[in-house]
């Protein structure tokens, strides 16, 4: 799962739509797998191993490893009679399947594993049958955000320890609490914020119930004591409140509603998932930007594989049109994540393509190839209702943030004349060979 940077920029406008009222005071979760069952470590040590080698910001790398410490003692308490820490320092560590939980600096804009929507990622492999998490990796995005680690000197910088605190958090199998803003699980965080560092009584409720009420031990079995409905941490995410949020056009700088007259409703229903992930939310025009191509086809091929030991989506997009770079015949985009057999890992964020599908997608280079950028934010499904060709922006199941406010992304569709008046008029207008 992944934090999200709060930003000065302007906010997106957003329209809260209350539904219900939530008959549960939690609102935390957990992460599963594909099938549903639970994600956390077996009982027994857990090495964890810190590359803060680069002293990135002024940060020596020993304080940088104490703040790190200091994330993982947090949750210490409701961990003791389960898991064991080891740490050790080295350089040079990489994230992928290695063996090693790593946690580390992302310094190079072309990583992989660095997302620019993202102050900071964690990664899962876990076992598929029983939901034991193999390794897990944490980078901290130290490209695009500047960090600290002392309090009374911080003025424009992200404080290390309370970022990593929520990652911890994802490493040990917890997913976020979007209903409690002072949680250590809430995906938002702001300049200077220090209050991740200790855990709420949500926190702890979540990570008690993980641990001491599903037992996870050695490779073999998962026995689930008091499971039922209450895995998800009760209603907190799960049809209590929906959120709607109107995506639109600029108008003067400003983010508009749009709606588009039908003769059926158009879906902008938003629910949480367990697996929901953090997004900075992109305007258009900074979509736009990050990305190195935007191209417009079907997707006529896709599969599960394992790259460098991962679990990698690999779909191939028969181009229709294209717009900021030259325009293949195909271009290949390469996901993390997803379940290959017994091995399966947990990307947030990531909505993997479908074949079949027609879509426009905002894609940026990476060292594994083309992503989307801002995640699901760079994908957009084409359909046609009647005479209107309408474009879809799905971001159920992820958490968008901005100015200090995190909602439930939903289900955005505009027509192609609205389209292009967001990116800028007719922006697919080269036809492919």
């Amino acid at each position: 799962m992944r934090i999200s940077h709060v930003s000065a920029i302007r906010p997106v406008l957003v329209m809260l739509v209350i539904l219900g009222i939530q008959s549960s005071a939690e609102a935390w979760e957990i992460k599963t797998t594909n099938s549903g069952t639970p994600i956390r470590w077996a009982d027994g040590n857990v090495s964890i191993d810190f590359d803060f080698s680069a002293e990135l910001y002024g940060i020596p790398s020993d304080d940088a490893e104490q703040e790190a410490r200091a994330a993982f003692a947090s949750w210490g308490s409701a961990l003791d009679s389960h898991l064991a820490f080891s740490y050790t320092s080295e350089e040079g560590l990489e994230t992928g399947r290695d063996g090693l939980s790593v946690v580390r600096w992302g310094t190079d804009a072309g990583d992989e594993f660095v997302d620019p929507v993202a102050l900071g990622t964690t990664y899962l492999t876990y076992r598929t049958s029983t939901g034991q998490i193999l390794e897990a990796d944490i980078v901290v995005n130290g490209v695009d955000y500047e960090w600290t680690v002392v309090d009374e000197e911080c003025s424009d910088r992200y404080d290390l320890q309370n970022i990593l605190a929520h990652e911890t958090g994802h490493l040990f199998g917890v997913a976020h609490s979007v209903d409690h803003n002072e949680s250590t699980m809430y995906p938002s965080a702001g300049m200077c914020e220090t209050k991740k560092r200790e855990l709420s009584a949500d926190d702890q409720e979540a990570i008690t119930f993980l641990y001491d009420s599903i037992a996870l031990e050695g490779p073999g079995g998962l026995t689930d004591e008091i499971l039922g409905c209450q895995a998800s941490g009760g209603t907190g995410l799960w049809g209590a409140i929906v959120l709607l949020l109107a995506f639109g056009a600029l108008s003067h700088g400003r983010w508009i509603r749009l709606l588009i007259p039908t003769s059926g409703a158009l879906l902008l229903f938003g629910i949480g998932s367990v697996q929901a992930s953090t997004l900075f939310a992109l305007e258009p025009s900074e979509l736009l930007a990050q990305s190195d191509a935007v191209v417009q086809g079907s997707v006529v091929k896709q599969e599960v594989v394992l790259r460098n030991d991962q679990p990698t989506t690999i779909s191939t997009i028969a181009v229709a049109s294209c717009a900021k770079a030259s325009c293949p015949a195909t271009v290949v985009v390469s996901q993390l994540g997803g379940e290959v057999g017994e091995v399966g890992l947990i990307v947030s964020g990531v909505h993997h393509l479908e074949v079949g599908r027609e879509l426009v997608l905002f894609l940026r280079s990476t060292n594994a190839g083309l992503r989307p950028v801002g995640r699901s934010q760079g994908i957009f499904e084409v359909s046609r209702v009647g005479d209107v060709e309408v474009l879809t922006q799905d971001l159920r199941g992820s958490v968008l943030t901005r100015a200090g406010r995190a909602v439930e992304g939903t289900r955005m569709a505009v027509s192609r004349v609205q389209f292009d008046l967001m990116f800028g008029h007719k922006l697919l207008k080269i036809n492919a060979p």
